[in-house]
């Protein structure tokens, strides 16, 4: 027996596929507990919810590309197909998707684009920058798809994939289809939201990540809603273009400052 399209499109398969989504969610809730310090909340959220939509969106790409790629080859198995994308996402394109976030954080510090830094939303946490954010997100996981495609197409990846999964395949269609959409892509997907929650986070600079949280709990406490954030950054930027040894005290000074006027 084999996987065919309708294998991923039918009840056992929607049953197993939303299953897999929720286990892969409790992944990013599991690691929020693990995290000191841990992040507020809504922003905890926003991070998040990038990934689900990133997720949702390849996982989209995947089952459609899976179908289409097993009309037009000779590798009719649109499990295999979906098998070998998923571990081509969580190998090289793990790779791809943290160097184009090295990439992307690089030019967004160089511009000062302040409202795409990731994991930075102001206080209170904006939901346009977020917006924003995702849509860089987004972007990035759309490319490295489309590359994991094309890296497909070789004859190698589709031999590993049949050896892997074409025992299964003979014992039982579901079988298959349950390594194939959940056993399978639950180990990996933990091992991708795990590292790519920390690519996101790490996106920002140890020195920008203070100065967020600064910005938040000050903000939080005092009830000013103004973007401090903003204000510690720029004033903490302009340090550097003065005084480049003496830019811990200022950035000190500017919060204190603020902090002060706000109550």
């Amino acid at each position: 027996m084999t996987c065919h399209a309708d294998s991923l499109t039918d009840a056992w398969g929607r049953i197993v596929q939303v299953l897999l989504g929720c286990i892969a969610f409790s992944i990013l809730v599991l690691k929020r507990f693990q995290e000191k310090p841990r992040r507020p909340l809504k922003i905890w959220w926003f991070d998040t919810s990038k990934q689900a939509l990133s997720a949702g969106l390849i996982h989209i790409m995947n089952v459609v590309g899976s179908i289409v790629l097993s009309s037009h080859t000779k590798l009719t198995d649109t499990c295999i197909w979906y098998f070998m994308s998923i571990l081509l996402d969580s190998t090289i394109g793990l790779l791809v998707v943290y160097l184009l976030l090295r990439l992307s954080a690089h030019l967004v510090a160089k511009h000062k684009w302040n409202e795409l830094r990731s994991g930075v939303y102001g206080y209170p946490p904006s939901v346009k920058r977020w917006i924003k954010q995702s849509a860089v997100y987004l972007g990035i996981c759309i490319l490295e798809k489309l590359l994991v495609f094309v890296l497909m197409m070789a004859d190698f990846w589709q031999t590993l994939g049949e050896r892997i999964l074409s025992p299964l395949g003979h014992m039982s269609d579901r079988l298959e289809t349950m390594f194939a959409l959940l056993i399978a892509p639950f180990i990996i997907n933990a091992v991708w939201f795990w590292m790519v929650d920390n690519f996101l986070m790490k996106a920002e600079t140890s020195r920008e990540k203070s100065l967020h949280l600064r910005a938040y709990y000050g903000r939080r406490h005092s009830g000013d809603r103004s973007t401090d954030y903003d204000m510690l950054l720029q004033a903490d930027n302009d340090s550097d273009d003065d005084d480049s040894s003496d830019e811990d005290d200022e950035d000190e000074d500017v919060f204190d400052a603020r902090s002060q006027g706000s109550r």
